[in-house]
């Protein structure tokens, strides 16, 4: 048969040469022919891409007969984990231009569905056709691992064709999580002028089947903070390095870094502890950028942030005066320095900064001078005793 459909077979009566009797009408026998199977292809547009990024599923399905296949209808399931994205951006076309068929392929579902599909036959005349349709989509992943889709052998029916692909059809894709990073400071409060270290530490998530590679991360300081020294500290020894984010030379003073990391296998991580300082007062956010990998795919994590209070320093001042309160000589009345005298020292100190001191944080030390003796007897009163403080 050169067409699909359905083919009635009856005979006339039976006629005898002998007798010339016309014998009864046969039975009728139906043959229904239906066209050779379509075939498929399907692939990712990407081997390997991020959890939660879109990859573009494409399937073609080519009609190798002389007559167009009708009432096409599929569903392609994904495996688990792998959904349509937010934004599934389906395309159905059959020789480059949209066609009729109803394509569904509902954000966040796993799955895939045509029906009421036309492949064209191809011709070599116009109008001109390759046989073929295309369906895209993008999907996603929701985990870390690795993807196999498979349209299974006689998953594609129609109306006219027997149902095809003969054999299963499968493509495979890899999702990877990016790399994480935390950030803390090691203090709540920082004192103007003094220092507390900045910890970043990068992770390659254990649910990836493959270590990442060239990871990096760029952290521009707020305003006032600086580094203190370029003393780096590695966890695990010499795992990463620090430079500027121009990746010049980092140098005490410096307003930014960036950490880099080689390479880490699954589940490993690699933190740096760097000591800052700031002169700027108040409480402070400091956000990184997005930590990024290039290896074995394009990565791009979610920033991290930490906070600290920089409070503001106090400014301490000393005044010393002497009076002389009496002489041998003199007494009390218009007395002078000479031996023997009794002279008051009085120190004053005063805090004229924005910030306070720490409780019992500051010391004065006043050595007493050569041939000079502590006068020991009460001065602001009984009981007093020979230094009196008085705020």
């Amino acid at each position: 048969m050169s067409a699909a459909g359905s083919y009635n077979n009856t005979t006339t009566g039976a006629i005898s040469s002998a007798n010339a009797v016309v014998g009864p009408v046969s039975n009728t026998a139906q043959l229904v022919v239906h066209l050779a199977a379509p075939t498929a292809t399907k692939a990712f547009a990407v081997t390997g891409f991020q959890v939660d990024s879109a990859n573009r599923l494409t399937i073609t399905l080519t009609n190798p007969n002389a007559e167009a296949i009708t009432s096409l209808a599929f569903t392609d399931t994904y495996p688990a984990n792998m959904v349509n994205a937010a934004a599934p951006n389906i395309n159905y076309v059959c020789d480059g231009v949209l066609t009729t068929g109803t394509v569904t392929a509902a954000a966040g579902g796993g799955s895939l569905s045509i029906s009421g599909g036309t492949i064209p036959a191809p011709s070599v005349i116009p109008p001109l056709s390759d046989g073929t349709c295309t369906i895209e989509v993008d999907v996603t992943a929701t985990a870390a691992g690795s993807y196999t889709n498979t349209l299974a052998a006689g998953a594609v029916t129609s109306g006219n064709a027997t149902a095809g692909p003969a054999a299963d059809v499968t493509a495979s894709a890899t999702a990877y999580l990016p790399p994480t990073l935390s950030k803390s400071f090691g203090a709540a409060t920082l004192s103007s002028g003094s220092s507390t270290t900045l910890v970043l530490t990068l992770t390659n998530p254990a649910s990836n089947s493959d270590a990442i590679t060239n990871l990096r991360v760029d952290d521009t300081f707020p305003t006032g903070m600086m580094l203190q020294n370029i003393t780096f500290t590695f966890t695990p020894a010499a795992c990463g390095s620090v430079t500027r984010i121009s990746d010049a030379a980092s140098v005490a003073g410096d307003d930014n870094i960036r950490f880099n990391v080689a390479t880490l296998a699954a589940a490993a991580s690699c933190e740096v502890s760097v000591n800052v300082t700031s002169s700027t007062a108040g409480a402070v956010t400091n956000t990184t950028d997005e930590p990024v990998a290039t290896a074995p795919i394009a990565l791009t994590g979610t920033t991290a942030w930490a906070s600290i209070t920089v409070l503001s320093a106090p400014s301490i001042t000393v005044l010393k005066s002497v009076q002389t309160l009496s002489d041998p000589v003199n007494l009390a009345v218009n007395p002078k320095a000479i031996p023997g005298a009794v002279m008051q020292y009085s120190i004053i100190m005063t805090n004229s900064g924005a910030g306070g001191a720490d409780s019992d944080s500051t010391v004065l030390v006043d050595p007493i001078p050569a041939n000079t003796l502590l006068y020991v007897d009460d001065i602001g009163g009984a009981g007093s005793g020979p230094v009196l403080f008085i705020q």
